[in-house]
């Protein structure tokens, strides 16, 4: 699931995001918008806050 979708149906604005992930609300916008990728530590950070919805891949685009 996208970070941005996951962030969406947990009803959490980015700041709430952003705090828990112990970040600010622009890098959450950043990584929501896909604008840029966050590092591997934070991106398993972020898997374990979703409890596994969001996964690794989740952040890069597919070009099929």
């Amino acid at each position: 699931m996208r970070f941005s979708e996951y962030i969406s149906q947990t009803n959490k604005t980015q700041s709430q995001v952003a705090s828990e992930l112990d970040t600010s609300q622009g890098n959450i916008s950043r990584w929501a918008s896909g604008e840029c990728v966050p590092e591997a530590k934070t991106i398993k950070k972020i898997t374990e806050w979703s409890k596994g919805e969001v996964q690794p891949n989740d952040f890069y685009e597919v070009n099929e």
